[in-house]
């Protein structure tokens, strides 16, 4: 038990000389997905009142076409476990799971989609949080202007991954 305990000692210090990013952080890298990181606000009264777009992705994978022939290169090109499904204006239809996408290009059926959260990019975190934990896909769509268009989202992986740093203050 003693080597384990002196292992894990060093590998932690040693693992931040070596690498900028924890393992899960790097792994995502790896896969292609683009992580931003925010300076989130000192004191939680002021970082539950902050706008989510400090934490939303303004380049997500919009679906504008759900036509089973269209799917099998949606899911074969990006990672995701879900997809927000849009209009031609962009505003949105609904949300569109990784596991419905496969089952109906298979059967050669439009898929059903699940109910899209909205926000507008100026909505606190702390009024998100609450949509995220009642979402049936964990995601909340960002809108903006007049016509709702959906501009960026957040998942409870962009709010967890924003609240760590907090906690951390970095």
């Amino acid at each position: 038990m003693p080597p384990l305990v002196i292992a894990a000692l060093v590998a932690r210090p040693l693992t931040l000389l070596l690498s900028r990013h924890n393992i899960y952080d790097a792994i995502l890298e790896q896969d292609g997905q683009d992580l931003e990181r925010i300076m989130p606000p000192r004191d939680l009264h002021s970082w539950q009142h902050t706008p989510v777009s400090r934490i939303a992705n303004f380049r997500p994978v919009l679906v504008r076409d759900t036509a089973p022939a269209a799917l099998a290169p949606l899911l074969a090109e990006h990672p995701y476990a879900c997809f927000p499904v849009v209009d031609a204006d962009a505003r949105p239809l609904g949300l569109l799971t990784r596991a419905e996408a496969k089952a109906a290009a298979a059967e050669n059926r439009a898929p059903q989609l699940l109910p899209a959260p909205t926000a507008r990019r100026e909505t606190s975190i702390h009024d998100v949080q609450q949509l995220l934990i009642d979402s049936p896909a964990g995601m909340v769509l960002i809108q903006a202007g007049v016509d709702h268009r959906i501009i960026g989202l957040v998942t409870l992986h962009d709010l967890l991954r924003a609240e760590t740093a907090f906690d951390q203050g970095e």
